[in-house]
């Protein structure tokens, strides 16, 4: 191999362990934002890192017949795959362009937290009881598709502001806080026997659930055992 193929594998290496950093880093915070994030899925990041490695490999074997015979024809399709590549990765990331701009309203709201937690005490307290009614009122978990900007526009507050709320009064994230109602409001439809008519999951999907794996996902991680399990105790 080549000193140009070395050069280029450690600036592919480089780039993909900083795409892994951030595609974790992404869906993480997605949790600040939205109540269900399986929609908003950033495994088209997988592909891009799948290709990426192809495009090393490709890189490597160019390398390796350029020394031995002087061919250059799988330069030429390294290049046309770069070139999807790029397509690819643009598509998808305009496709999620909104997301990428909460990811952003994130990072400049955890810029101002220390000046956010010198703010009036009071002031939070009043503004946690307000979110608290207005998600019981609205019962806006029960909407699958509900926002943090959602739920800021209803309280009149900025986005920043309720983030912070959230994360440091409540000390939970917005995906977190709508998934504890939905689990209850599952549970309290348990108790009044709508089991007799419904499915598990009907109850789920009315709780404000968008799936069923991510109803027994979430569940069995807030309630330590299966929906099934749950019912069959509280039976």
């Amino acid at each position: 191999m080549g000193a140009t193929s070395v050069l280029s594998f450690i600036y592919f290496l480089v780039h993909l362990i900083l795409v892994i950093r951030y595609r974790s880093r992404a869906e993480q915070k997605l949790k600040y934002f939205y109540s269900s994030i399986e929609d908003k899925s950033l495994h088209w990041i997988n592909i891009f890192i799948i290709g990426l490695l192809l495009v090393v490999i490709l890189d490597s074997i160019a390398g390796i017949i350029f020394v031995s015979s002087g061919i250059y024809e799988v330069s030429v399709i390294n290049l046309l795959f770069l070139l999807a590549l790029t397509w690819y990765i643009g598509y998808n990331g305009l496709i999620q362009r909104p997301i990428s701009e909460n990811l952003h309203d994130f990072q400049l709201q955890k810029e101002t937290n220390r000046q956010e937690q010198s703010s009036n005490h009071t002031e939070y307290e009043e503004l946690k009881k307000r979110l608290l009614a207005i998600i019981e009122e609205k019962k806006l978990y029960q909407d699958e598709d509900v926002s943090l900007r959602i739920l800021s526009e209803y309280m009149d507050v900025p986005i920043k502001k309720v983030s912070h709320l959230i994360n440091q009064y409540l000390d939970t994230t917005f995906y977190n806080l709508m998934n504890t109602y939905r689990i209850d409001m599952f549970k309290e439809k348990v108790k009044k026997g709508e089991l007799e008519q419904k499915t598990i999951l009907a109850l789920a999907l009315e709780s404000g659930f968008n799936s069923k794996a991510t109803f027994n996902r979430v569940f069995k991680q807030n309630e330590g055992m299966t929906p099934s399990q749950y019912v069959s105790a509280s039976g």
